[in-house]
Parts: C-alpha cells; sequence; structure tokens
C-alpha cells in the first residue's frame, strides 16, 4: 500500500476490552461524530460531566459499566458480539484496501485518501449506533438480576426469566465473614451444629 493508505488504527474508547474498534486510516481528514470532539490534547477539560448518548465514549462506557456488576453473565454476551464486529469489519477493510489502491492508482492519492476517510466514518456511525442498541438488549437480558431470554410458548411474556442466585464462592465468603450471624436454630435445643447445619443448607453450600 501507498503511504498515504499504510496506516490503520483499530480504535476503541475506555473500556476497550469491552468496546468494538473501528479502522481508521491515518490519512483520514475527518473524524466521525461519536468519536469526535476536543480534550485535555486541546488545551481544554474533558467534558467528563457532560453526559452524551451522540459520543461513543459513553455508549461504550455504558456496556462496560453493565458488565462490571455482571460479568459473569454478560461479558461472555458482549466478547461474542466484539469479536463478531472484528471479524466482519476485518474483511470489509480487505476489501476495501483493495478498492483504495485501484483508486490511488487511478486518480490519485486526494482520491484515495477522501475514500478512506468516508468508509471510517461511516463505519464508526454505523457501529456507534449498532454498540448503543447492543446496550440496550443487555439491559433487556440481564435486568433486576436475572436472565432473560426468548421463550415463545410462555404466554405472559414471552420469556423465560430466572434468577442465577449467589455463587457459591460469594456465599463461602458471607459464612466465612459473618460467623453464625445467619445461622437457623434446628430442633429444640438450638445446638450450635445444628443452626450450622441448616445455615448451610439454606446457602445450598456442602
Amino acid at each position: 500500500m501507498p503511504p498515504e493508505l499504510s496506516a490503520l488504527v483499530w480504535f476503541a474508547t475506555d473500556d476497550s476490552s469491552t468496546s468494538p474498534r473501528v479502522p481508521v486510516y491515518g490519512s483520514n481528514r475527518e473524524i466521525a461524530t461519536p468519536y469526535a470532539g476536543k480534550g485535555t490534547q486541546d488545551g481544554t477539560p474533558a467534558p467528563v460531566f457532560q453526559f452524551d448518548m451522540g459520543k461513543a465514549f459513553w455508549v461504550q462506557n455504558m456496556v462496560s459499566n453493565f458488565c462490571y456488576y455482571r460479568w459473569q453473565d454478560a461479558y461472555p454476551v458482549v466478547r461474542e458480539r466484539i469479536d463478531a464486529i472484528q471479524e466482519s469489519l476485518a474483511d470489509h477493510v480487505k476489501n476495501i484496501d483493495g478498492q483504495l489502491l485501484r483508486l490511488y492508482q487511478d486518480k490519485g492519492p486526494d482520491e484515495a485518501i477522501a475514500f478512506a476517510t468516508q468508509f471510517s466514518v461511516n463505519t464508526a456511525n454505523i457501529i456507534h449506533q449498532q454498540w448503543m442498541d447492543f446496550y440496550g438488549e443487555l439491559f433487556v437480558r440481564f435486568r433486576d438480576f436475572h436472565i432473560i431470554t426468548p421463550k415463545e410458548k410462555e404466554s405472559s411474556c414471552g420469556c423465560d426469566a430466572r434468577e442465577p442466585g449467589l455463587s457459591d464462592a460469594v456465599k463461602k465468603r458471607i459464612i466465612k465473614e459473618t460467623g453464625d450471624h445467619y445461622e437457623v436454630a434446628t430442633g429444640t435445643d438450638g445446638d450450635s451444629e445444628g443452626r450450622k447445619s441448616q445455615f448451610l443448607r439454606v446457602m445450598d453450600v456442602q
């Protein structure tokens, strides 16, 4: 590839481990609006107290922060979606690279750079909208500490809703940290071992 088209950045905002990356050519002359804005690099404070659904930073943070408290349930879904997006975009970029090279050779660098810029801007705008919609999917699926999946024959909501409950590790931590605070007396003597056994059964921990 010629120098103007040889650099490609796959960019994601914070938190990059839970965000899709968009392709930005080094010669791009414009940035998609969701990714554009001024900050400390421009000598002005970043607008960290101005929530804006039109900005990728906030939408990607919404997904990231949702994962933080439902990591075991939500992160595998997020990872699967990111991988699907990246695989699709990687294939698309290969095709675009071929078009850019032909355009560069036939009409010169300016035409090729303009085309690369438009591709990056359009792609970033599409991914931003997709990620905003994806946040809605996560919220619907994992709200109220449930896992909610479609179930056509269920008459009330067309869904199956279940609570995953606490992990064994959390249950054991509660037992360890609270001692006999939550033990339940059994029988008439209320002996310590009886209370402990009852508590372990209630917590479903062996």
